[in-house]
């Protein structure tokens, strides 16, 4: 193998993990601000629920959920209004 194939081989492997790296942080970045919801537990039941039947996300405050929404709208593409809860228990992102 010559210098200059083995040379491609190493950057292509140092690419290689750099892009693994900044996936794995794009992940974490994804389940830190989908787990910014509130926790409905027992403190605020609120009771809206998805097309599916799925309680939905409850966000403390309407910049948490613009927080969330330009976040997924970036990386997933989504187009996402919020809402306040009907419940008045918060806020809540719904595709338009």
């Amino acid at each position: 193998m010559s210098f200059i194939m083995l040379m491609k081989r190493n950057d292509f492997r140092k690419s290689l993990k750099t892009i693994k790296s900044k996936i794995k942080a794009n992940q974490d970045s994804n389940k830190t601000l989908e787990s910014k919801s509130v926790d409905t537990s027992d403190e605020k039941p609120c009771t809206c629920v998805d097309t599916q039947g799925a309680y939905k996300n409850l966000y403390d405050s309407n910049e948490d959920a613009k927080k969330v929404a330009r976040h997924l709208r970036k990386i997933k593409k989504l187009a996402l209004d919020i809402y306040p809860c009907p419940d008045g228990f918060g806020w809540h992102l719904t595709k338009r």
